[in-house]
């Protein structure tokens, strides 16, 4: 993700398939749907498939995100996009208040998607973020609003794609919550070795090098190679 720019591709034959269908009325459907040997096109029909039976906001957003990494469902994207769009309002914000991760998710997928992050739903979302940066002297210097490190690190993915960059406050403060080994834990806390919390550590260490923050970055990137499993996988508080 904090590569300049996701282009989004020709669908894939699984997610075309619904395209065919949203065309069509649903005809595209009752014939024998394609097949694929491409696992990255079949997991984006998946995931086509459950965002037109109706997910949230979030899950739109991550659609978005999927279809982006696989090169495929430009379609799908655009409609995961749309609904994302109408369902704006009550997500990035609580009551008249920015909600920080769920706001520069927003506009990571709208950048992704090619959207328009300056007006999108309503909203200039690059403006709504950058206004939430604490500017006072403080433990809170940097800090997007009450965010979280994985807010965190959204938020500086997200104002990376943009011609203003990131604000050094902003990858500052992400530098500072990493534990010593590398680790960074959803709510902010340092429990040490054992309980390391590598959902949280990945999306900061897209931050850290999206920002150039390499010997932060490289910290992390050994922790999460050392906890890797024999299998491949990451166990999540005792979840692989």
């Amino acid at each position: 993700m904090a590569r300049s720019r996701m282009l989004l591709h020709s669908v894939g034959a699984v997610a075309l398939a619904l395209t065919l269908a949203l065309s069509a009325g649903g005809a595209a459907l009752a014939a024998d749907p394609p097949t694929t040997t491409d696992p990255g096109a079949a997991a984006a029909g998946w995931i086509a498939a459950q965002v037109e039976a109706g997910v949230g906001p979030g899950s739109l957003a991550d659609a978005i995100f999927a279809y982006a990494a696989t090169g495929s469902g430009a379609n799908a994207a655009a409609e995961a996009l749309a609904k994302l769009e109408g369902q704006v309002d009550g997500y990035i914000l609580d009551g008249d208040v920015p909600l920080p991760g769920n706001l520069a998710k927003t506009m990571l997928a709208v950048q992704v998607a090619g959207g328009d992050p300056g007006s999108f739903g309503g909203h200039d979302l690059e403006a709504d973020l950058r206004g939430l940066l604490v500017t006072a002297p403080g433990p809170d210097l940097g800090r997007f609003g009450t965010a979280l490190n994985t807010d965190q690190a959204l938020g500086i993915l997200a104002l990376a794609r943009t011609s203003a960059g990131i604000p050094d406050e902003a990858l500052e403060w992400l530098v500072a919550a990493q534990c010593p080994n590398g680790d960074y834990q959803y709510d902010g806390s340092c429990p040490g070795a054992g309980a390391e919390d590598p959902d949280t550590t990945a999306f900061a260490l897209q931050a850290l090098l999206a920002g150039g923050a390499t010997e932060a970055a490289a910290t992390s990137t050994e922790l999460l190679l050392d906890i890797q499993g024999s299998d491949g996988s990451f166990s999540s508080f005792g979840t692989p």
